[in-house]
């Protein structure tokens, strides 16, 4: 059994700089923006501790760089995926803009496959064939240019009405996302759900199981049941965001880990923080060392922000456990595949890589959106295949190696949206009048069965991250929570002010 010991330090400030002390837990994208926006303080009002439990900064982390040995082909491939445009990443576009990081333009085909799988134990067995049109019954670079091959399924009068058929649908859904908004119930303050909503819109059933869940069930990492009981307004607003606007890769996720922690001295890597709690007028942390010691660490500071998902934030932070702790979550595995057994190799691993790397705008990329439809679960995976000749995969269940070699692996926890989660997160992040269920100020919180309901700032606790806003959890809800949390501290977000210039 490894020793414990523990160690407790105060709040400490030189008289010089009086600063407020703020510890940030959690270092991705949400973390570093916040760390980065409360460093840079032009006024210098804030010591900012970053807490990580890896023994990296997790932003960057599971990252790899590969090389084809054939091709010479070599790629930083982002783990998991991110692909963004600006339409729906306003803020993060922004911000990668005023640091200077460009963004790679990337054209898909998107090819949509249903694949056969046996049950297991622990969930259904996908055989994992590596062929991108294994399966595949429809394809298309853009909706109005499908891509008709004799490797699909039926002969070319079938696909052309096929075609057609999605076109209308499309049309008919986009349409309808522009002029008809999903409803919200006065009486209980809940948004529509998605299943609501798209029968009240008549849509086909078969665009939507076959088509529009999919990819959307890409995308979030999630079952279509799941899909289902989002709130209809993520959906419309990302497809209307969305509409017409050209796909970047981000791919410089190295260097804006970098350039987000610059000049930030005060990295506490291999720390697990275990409590958070209100002491006086401060908030205690505790740690601990993830060095095999076993050392537990303590020590107040004036503000902490979550930068975590809701079931961490729970676990570490009582108060607001009530409320995060209803908020599902679910774990998602990227595998990066080399199909070939042989030709890409991973040439550096959670750093930033060295020599030129594939930079080719708006180059051709696929993107298979595999669907495993059964009674119990209907699931969709997403398989990038990437110019190196490797594959990335995002799902919920671990990769059978029946093709291919498995070159890197990693674990991640996905937040889900349910129309109750929307309303969670309302109240304790959105409190601005002009959101629905939002409080002004957490003296005003809600209350639920005669309990007052934390909210984010209060007990000089704050919470960020990509389920810290009213959309899709994605990227950008962690450049907006940090911008919140920065407005609520005092401080000016740069790229706003470069943006209204």
């Amino acid at each position: 059994m490894a020793q414990s010991q523990r160690d407790r330090a105060q709040p400490q400030s030189t008289d010089a700089t009086q600063q407020t002390r703020v510890a940030v837990i959690g270092s991705g994208l949400a973390g570093l923006a916040t760390a980065h926006l409360l460093h840079n303080d032009k006024k210098s009002r804030f010591h900012v501790a970053l807490f990580e439990q890896a023994e990296t900064l997790s932003l960057d982390a599971a990252s790899v760089t590969l090389q084809n040995a054939t091709t010479g082909v070599t790629e930083r491939v982002n783990i998991p995926p991110r692909s963004v445009t600006r339409g729906y990443y306003p803020n993060l576009t922004r911000m990668y803009d005023h640091l200077r990081i460009p963004l790679r333009s990337v054209r898909y085909t998107f090819l949509y496959a249903e694949i056969q799988s046996t049950r297991t134990g622990s969930g259904p067995r996908l055989p994992q064939r590596t062929d991108p049109r294994a399966g595949t019954y429809f394809a298309f670079e853009k909706l109005y240019k499908p891509v008709l091959s004799s490797g699909f399924t039926g002969g070319w009068v079938q696909q052309l009405w096929q075609t057609i058929f999605l076109a209308v649908c499309y049309l008919w859904f986009i349409a309808s996302c522009f002029l008809i908004e999903p409803q919200t119930s006065r009486k209980s303050n809940t948004s529509e759900s998605l299943r609501l909503y798209l029968r009240r819109i008549r849509i086909p059933r078969r665009f939507v199981d076959h088509h529009l869940l999919p990819a959307l069930g890409a995308i979030c990492t999630c079952s279509h049941e799941q899909l289902y009981d989002f709130p209809a307004s993520d959906v419309v607003t990302f497809m209307t965001r969305s509409a017409l606007q050209k796909t970047y890769m981000t791919d410089g996720v190295h260097n804006l880990q970098s350039k987000l922690i610059e000049g930030v001295e005060d990295i506490r890597l291999g720390a697990r923080v275990s409590k958070v709690e209100r002491v006086g007028s401060g908030v205690l942390i505790q740690w601990v060392r993830q060095d095999g010691s076993g050392t537990i660490s303590e020590e107040v500071f004036d503000r902490v922000v979550l930068a975590v998902t809701p079931n961490v934030a729970a676990n570490i932070f009582a108060p607001s456990s009530y409320a995060l702790a209803s908020i599902p979550t679910a774990p998602i595995v990227a595998t990066v595949i080399d199909p070939s057994s042989k030709r890409v190799s991973v040439v550096e691993r959670g750093q930033a890589p060295s020599g030129r790397l594939f930079s080719l705008h708006n180059h051709p990329q696929l993107m298979a959106f595999r669907t495993y439809f059964s009674d119990a679960v209907v699931q969709t995976e997403a398989w990038n295949y990437l110019p190196s000749g490797a594959i990335c995969r995002t799902s919920p269940y671990s990769y059978t190696a029946e093709e291919g070699s498995v070159l890197h692996t990693a674990h991640f926890t996905r937040t889900l949206r349910t129309v109750e989660s929307r309303s969670i997160v309302q109240r304790i992040v959105c409190r601005d009048r002009s959101a629905p269920g939002g409080a002004t100020t957490p003296s005003e919180a809600a209350t639920e069965k005669g309990r007052e309901e934390w909210v984010s700032g209060k007990d000089n606790v704050w919470v960020t991250g990509s389920w810290c806003w009213d959309g899709m959890v994605l990227l950008e809800g962690c450049v907006v929570s940090a911008m919140r949390v920065a407005d609520e501290f005092g401080v000016e977000v740069p790229w706003r002010k470069s943006f209204e210039n």
